[in-house]
């Protein structure tokens, strides 16, 4: 719901989806962006996690949400039920990409179309933003007062990622130049946020989780 390119680069942010309902409910997993940009949201499980930055600062909600929460963009699925896998080598950027490709095609995933996975333990960096009205990914320059929340560095262990892997489908579900469309979910001080995924490294025994029953 929402394209990537036309929400992030054209300015097409309007409202598009309402959370509440059908959206939040058991077994549904998605990540997208707030109607006007207004922050990040991220769906694990049914429960609903937004953050916005006020004041320059992130502030998190969830994890319910607001009637009148929208987002403009939201990649979502519903998964009953995950495999895990432990993974048996750090890996960061396009090696990680790599190796979530590798791991899914063996446990009979068609990694030519779009899937949604997670990412649970030994999450050894993280960088990831949320955006305030303006994506850092998109064209022209931020102003003062719409420049997004940024944090780079090593993650709290309660960290855990929401992802899609989507081979292809740049401008569409990922930013040009990944194959992967990332939320974290972190615990810190002012409360849970989440934030789009940047960049990340994963350490071996990692776990990554695929949507069960695809053998």
């Amino acid at each position: 719901m929402g394209e990537m390119r036309a929400v992030m680069r054209e300015g097409k942010s309007e409202a598009r989806v309402v959370i509440a309902g059908d959206i939040a409910r058991p077994h549904m997993f998605a990540v997208g962006a707030m109607a006007g940009l207004q922050g990040e949201v991220t769906i694990k499980d049914g429960q609903v996690w937004v953050t916005r930055v006020v004041g320059g600062a992130p502030a998190g909600a969830g994890p319910s949400v607001g009637a009148s929460d929208w987002a403009t963009m939201l990649t979502s699925a519903s998964v009953p039920a995950w495999e895990a896998v432990e993974l048996d080598a750090d890996a960061r950027g396009g090696e990680l990409e790599a190796l979530i490709a590798r791991v899914a095609g063996a446990r009979g995933l068609d990694t030519a179309k779009p899937f949604p996975f997670r990412i649970e333990g030994r999450i050894t960096s993280l960088e990831m933003h949320v955006v305030n009205g303006y994506c850092p990914h998109g064209e022209g320059n931020a102003s003062e007062s719409n420049l997004p929340w940024k944090f780079s560095g090593e993650p709290p262990e309660d960290t855990s990622i929401v992802g899609f892997f989507a081979e292809g489908a740049g401008g569409v579900l990922t930013h040009h130049g990944t194959a992967i469309h990332a939320h974290a979910i972190v615990g810190a001080p002012e409360g849970t946020l989440t934030g789009h995924v940047d960049a990340m490294g994963v350490g071996r025994g990692a776990v990554l989780l695929l949507p069960a029953g695809s053998r």
